[in-house]
């Protein structure tokens, strides 16, 4: 609960949010309590006098009786309340209990810094991106036992959530401004050896939006989208960056965070058209694609195939948390439940453990559970 000037002022420590969501939240409240028409009244008074320095906190006063101190104060009681309310009524007080193991980070909780996007090297490390008021974003290392090691420091990410490791091999898409035309930017795709260094620089002037490496990270799937805005999935050689196949796509739906399934033959994706979106489980090989959700206006983001399932972000309960969808049956099933959402779900190589970046007012934490069926819930 920081203080209204904070809040107002921004921290150079705290992730405070800006102005837009907590104006959001306050002109909420106003109108849930005071009516549709309280904040024309407030502007109205504000506009009279616009140059009065206390003009805004005094239209406030004048039409609903509190000063703006004291609308914050009740607004920020008020939204803490319905939080609670909604954590309680989705029963995720109980679930939020099942056990989660923090990675060792060296990030002290002094300063808001965020640990996100885990993928895993070996059984026991997980890469992630590190990024915080204090520090550049940067591609860090984190292991259940040792110390965090720095990997790599990327230039301006575009989707920094499409990060992949498969084959010893870390792949991101990077924006790349052209050096004489400022509004002519390209999006290219960065491969960095994790055991020799080695950086590969892949599309030169292209329009890739997100990459993923195959199981043995010979191969890319990468989402490409071109001036008139048609899209593509495009498979790339990893070593030489020449386009080995490009899927078909007659409706020109939009793939979104392409993954390969662990038997390297299918690939898995979401898919975005005027309908909504859904997952697809998609055949190179024949260019057929199945969906395994109904196409709804629901978010669905990050799947993640394991075994027969296909794990996702959803926030369909009203906070982000991880779900999976049976390949087989359909039915979907609800595998976390954490108080302030849980988010980019990886399986570990021995299919035993999943890591996700699990949210705190500090900045989000990678965190690992077992990866246990019967915990899920239908």
């Amino acid at each position: 609960r920081y203080s209204y000037q904070k809040a107002v002022n921004g921290s150079l420590r705290d992730n405070v949010p800006d102005w837009y969501v907590l104006g959001y939240f306050m002109t909420s409240y106003l109108k849930t309590h005071y009516g549709p028409a309280v904040w024309a009244k407030v502007l109205d008074s504000y506009y009279r006098f616009p140059f009065y320095p206390f003009s805004f906190s005094n239209g406030i006063r004048r039409t609903t009786g509190l000063t703006v101190e004291q609308l914050y104060d009740r607004t920020m009681t008020e939204i803490d309340s319905t939080w609670r309310g909604q954590q309680t009524a989705e029963g995720t007080t109980k679930e939020a209990a099942m056990p989660v193991r923090a990675l060792r980070a060296s990030a002290s909780e002094s300063v808001f810094t965020q640990y996100q996007y885990p993928q895993y090297v070996t059984d026991s490390t997980v890469l992630a991106l590190r990024a915080g008021l204090d520090n550049a974003p940067q591609l860090v290392v984190l292991s259940r036992h040792g110390a965090e090691r720095k990997v790599f420091m990327p230039g301006q990410l575009n989707i920094p959530e499409m990060l992949s490791v498969n084959g010893g091999k870390v792949v991101w898409p990077e924006f790349q401004q052209d050096a004489r035309w400022g509004q002519r930017i390209a999006s290219e795709l960065k491969v960095l050896d994790l055991q020799t260094g080695r950086l590969t620089r892949i599309g030169k002037g292209a329009r890739y939006a997100a990459a993923a490496l195959s199981p043995d990270g010979q191969r890319l799937v990468a989402v490409r989208t071109d001036a008139a805005y048609h899209h593509a999935l495009i498979i790339l050689d990893v070593r030489t960056g020449a386009e080995i196949q490009t899927l078909p796509n007659p409706r020109n739906d939009f793939y979104q965070q392409p993954r390969w399934h662990p038997d390297g033959r299918r690939l898995v994706a979401v898919m975005l058209s005027a309908a909504g979106k859904t997952i697809v489980i998609i055949d190179p090989a024949t260019g057929t694609s199945e969906a395994l959700l109904p196409v709804a206006n629901v978010n669905l983001a990050n799947p993640q195939p394991w075994r027969d399932f296909v794990l996702y972000n959803s926030s369909q309960s009203g906070i982000d948390n991880l779900y999976a969808v049976s390949a087989r049956t359909g039915q979907t099933f609800r595998v976390t439940a954490r108080p302030l959402g849980a988010y980019h779900a990886a399986v570990s190589p021995d299919g035993r453990t999943l890591a996700f970046h699990d949210y705190r007012a500090t900045g989000a934490r990678v965190v690992e559970m077992p990866l246990d069926t019967m915990a899920w819930v239908p």
